[in-house]
């Protein structure tokens, strides 16, 4: 039937959803609805609750064949437009800009994004609203509540509801009936039921891990009202387990809630339609290695699953994530990963750590290099994952021999010598007592950097890293002598 260019409002993590996909999805009536001329009558769904932003897109809707584009008044927009297909369709769509509002009632502004800029719109806004965690939302287990005024929070296990088979019309509604204090949360779990039934059809042997999260005020203890639950979202995790989906959702938890609020989350597990035979046993190791030999499991023949992969990844701390792509670079395994990564807005903390990884690697590339060409993904991430990509780029091989060129004076026992490396392979130490000078090589390697004085000495050492300009330390081995030498930078 063509395309429609219409507006259609969404919370943030649905549009982003939405966006990421490509689709907008019929609810269980087969319904989606848009206005066709006028975005702020869209307005209607609300202010999403984490962000404290409304969110209207405008977008190019692809009409399928047999559709029904409708012209019918509902409850708060006299002149909506729904399109009527099959429940759960998901209809092609592109946004092509999006309207924020933002502020209270009599101060509101209004701001246009455009359709290249949306998704890191909706990312910064998601990370303000949960600011540590990593990807994939969400938050932890059960009740989270402060342990005192500020000191902290405690997490209690909750268990959650278990689904065998195809999700049946109603019962993830029926689930969550007891919490549905809003239109809205009707809405976004009516929509997901259908998303669900279809992801199990697809593939039937992930299974899906479901999370409503509600947001508590704790009243004044003079207070005689206690106000409802509010209503921050609905999240899913994959997994082919449901421990592997919880882990997932424990590492991603986090989110900081005042003192005087806590955090309700409701979970379901949805069984894979057919578990997969597990593979040859194995035996992982502990801290990150673990999760290298899970991801490697997963891309094991016969039948390599990259999504498992990405989904073990996601689930880790992003020391942990960077650390085991490092490895699989050394190892010459990180390509095969990599060409399967989808470029779609929830997998950016996986593109962040894969380029992090590639770049350090690189000879010429260093820190300012990878802000330059990756600040998209990177400034998604919460200030602390950040940090940890930055940390983990100071003993990489650009910004370990940007730092190394030029003058050291070296200490190795009583002995001094100055050192000058010429930034790409070469070292001349020189004795400043007798002005006796000889030449050697180094390189780069992930415990530090290597200097050998071959072929004139068997003397070896090894600079560690990350580099200190004023507190170098390292290893020192001769012939008859190992020792720790120190340097300091001088020119």
């Amino acid at each position: 039937m063509g395309s429609e260019t219409l507006y259609h409002g969404a919370e943030a993590s649905k549009m982003l959803y939405n966006i990421g996909n490509g689709t907008l999805t019929a609810d269980s009536q087969g319904r989606i609805f848009f206005d066709g001329g006028n975005w702020q009558d869209c307005l209607v769904h609300g202010t999403d609750s984490a962000t404290k932003e409304a969110y209207v897109g405008k977008w190019q809707v692809e009409i399928p064949d047999g559709a029904r584009l409708e012209r019918v008044a509902t409850q708060g927009n006299r002149a909506a437009r729904i399109l009527r297909v099959p429940p759960g369709t998901q209809v092609r769509a592109t946004i092509v800009e999006m309207y924020v509002r933002s502020g209270r009632v009599g101060e509101f502004t209004i701001s246009n994004v455009s359709g290249a800029a949306v998704e890191g719109h909706l990312r910064s806004a998601i990370s303000r609203a949960t600011p540590s965690g990593g990807g994939g939302g969400g938050g932890g287990l059960g009740k989270i509540r402060p342990s005192g005024p500020g000191d902290g929070t405690t997490i209690a296990q909750a268990e959650a509801l278990t689904i065998v088979g195809i999700v049946a019309v109603g019962a993830i509604l029926n689930w969550a009936s007891d919490i549905i204090t809003e239109e809205r949360i009707k809405k976004d779990v009516e929509e997901w039921e259908q998303y669900l039934r279809s992801a199990q059809q697809r593939d039937p042997h992930v299974g899906i891990l479901v999370v409503i999260t509600l947001r508590q005020v704790i009243p004044h203890p003079d207070s005689a009202y206690t106000p409802a639950p509010s209503y921050i979202g609905l999240t899913t995790f994959y997994a082919e387990t449901k421990g592997g989906a919880m882990a997932q959702h424990i590492r991603t938890s986090g989110a900081l809630q005042q003192k005087n609020e806590y955090y309700i989350y409701r979970l379901a597990w949805i069984e894979p339609l057919y578990p997969r035979p597990p593979k040859a046993e194995f035996v992982p190791t502990e801290g990150w290695e673990k999760r290298l030999v899970l991801v490697r499991h997963a891309m094991s023949p016969p039948d390599p699953d990259p999504q498992e992969a990405f989904s073990i990844l996601n689930g880790s701390w992003m020391v942990d994530i960077l650390l085991v792509l490092e490895r699989m670079r050394i190892n010459d395994e990180l390509s095969s990963l990599e060409s399967k990564l989808p470029n779609s807005a929830s997998y950016a903390r996986l593109r962040a750590a894969f380029s992090a990884v590639r770049v350090r690697a690189d000879a010429v590339s260093d820190w300012d290099y990878y802000l330059a060409w990756h600040a998209s993904d990177f400034r998604s991430l919460p200030p602390d994952q950040q940090k940890e990509i930055e940390n983990f780029f100071q003993t990489g091989q650009g910004t370990s021999k940007k730092l190394l060129k030029g003058k050291w004076k070296v200490q190795v026992a009583s002995w001094t010598w100055i050192y000058e490396f010429d930034g790409k392979d070469w070292v001349r130490w020189t004795d400043p007592a007798n002005g006796m000078t000889g030449q050697g090589s180094w390189y780069w390697t992930n415990e530090g950097i290597s200097v050998s004085w071959a072929p004139a000495s068997k003397t070896t050492e090894l600079w560690n890293v990350p580099l200190s300009t004023t507190a170098q330390s390292g290893n020192y081995k001769s012939k008859d002598l190992t020792t720790q030498l120190r340097a300091v930078k001088i020119g």
